[in-house]
């Protein structure tokens, strides 16, 4: 069964070498794989409520869970430097 959540993607810029944070969407494999949102997103909703419980969401699926490193050759998934799954594919 898959799983999913926003997760925090810290990223690269190929042309200057300078990193930043996005928000993406996280796929979650039971066995450890997984997979994500090529794009960052953006929170949104039709009414001011719907973003608000967006923006929410992505804050709470955040707090002290693993982010995604896109920094390195492979995409993978670190809490304080810890690997802890591997892509799907």
């Amino acid at each position: 069964m898959t799983t999913w959540r926003y997760v925090a993607s810290r990223v690269r810029d190929q042309a200057s070498s300078e990193e930043s944070w996005e928000i993406r969407e996280l796929f979650l494999e039971e066995d450890g794989r997984f997979s994500f949102t090529e794009q960052a997103i953006a929170p949104a909703g039709t009414t001011i409520e719907e973003l608000q419980r967006d923006v929410e969401a992505m804050l709470r699926d955040n707090q002290q869970q693993p982010h995604l490193d896109l920094t390195g050759n492979e995409p993978r998934l670190a809490n304080e430097g810890e690997e802890m799954g591997r892509p799907a594919g």
